[in-house]
Order: C-alpha cells, then structure tokens, then sequence
C-alpha cells in the first residue's frame, strides 16, 4: 500500500461477519466473527495507521447489535471504563470465547442470541476505538478517530 499511495487521508473500517452458529457451532462461528470483526479490523488499523495523513481520519462502521445493552452490567462497565486498554478489552473478549467453549457465556453476562459473537464483536471494537481514540489524540497529526452505524442494510449477504 506505502508503494501505492504514501499517505491515507481516511481509513473506513466496514468489517462485518456475521455467521450463525449453526451448521458451524457456536464456538467456531464466534471465532471466526471475531477474528474478522475485532481482531481483523485491530489489525489492518494497526497497520495503517503509520500512513495517515496530517488531520487524518478513521472511520469504524458500527452496529447496533454492539450497544452496552446486550450485555450485563458488570461487563458493561468494565467495555466503557475510560480507562479501559486495549489488553482490558481483549480480556473481555477472552472470557467470551471461554464461555463459549466451555458453555456458560450467559452467565458470565454475555448476550445469548443468535448474533451474540457479531455483537460482542463490535461492541469490543467500539470499546477498542474509544481507547485508539484517546492515543490519538496524543498524536501530533491530530488524527481524529469516529464511529458511525448506518442502520439494518437490506444486501444480498443480509439474507
């Protein structure tokens, strides 16, 4: 990409899976949701990030079915400490998977629905932007980090 263009002026974040769990399983649905979602997206901002722009901008593509509200109080405080760290939150999304694997996410205060990875997925990488946006701010080409959900978008992958 630096051979291609030697500065990005916007970097939009659109990564979204969403597999049920069935015929795949539960734990290899959530996995694979997210890897692409959450740690997918972690990586290629990483990666990008060096190339931005002075005044640069991110862009995450967000979703309502990532809100506090799918999960408990104890683990809605913990994705919107202001303090949070990006170690905080990958914790968080470890103790999803353990409760996957070992079938008790529910009561670990984890979202229990069909879509429950895809959300857990992006309301980590809410949490994770939130903690990217803070560290930017520090940055002296004062890039400016943002989230935005388009709504439920009608495509033939939607179905």
């Amino acid at each position: 990409i630096k051979r291609l263009t030697p500065r990005i002026d916007v970097l939009i974040n659109n990564a979204g899976v969403a597999l049920r769990s069935e015929p795949l399983g539960l734990q290899k649905a959530a996995e694979l949701t997210v890897s692409a979602n959450y740690f997918g997206t972690k990586r290629v901002t990483k990666a990008l990030y060096p190339l931005l722009s002075d005044h640069g901008r991110i862009v995450n593509v967000c979703s309502y079915l990532g809100r506090l509200a799918e999960v408990s109080e104890p683990i809605q405080k913990r994705f919107s400490d202001p303090k949070a760290t990006e170690g905080s939150i990958d914790n968080l999304v470890e103790e999803f998977f353990t409760g996957v694997k070992e079938g008790d996410y529910k009561e670990r205060g984890f979202n229990d629905s069909m879509y429950s990875a895809y959300g857990l997925s992006k309301l980590a990488l809410i949490a994770w932007f939130k903690v990217l946006a803070r560290e930017a701010m520090a940055d002296p080409r004062k890039i400016l980090v943002t989230g935005c959900c388009p709504g439920w978008c009608r495509t033939d992958l939607s179905e």
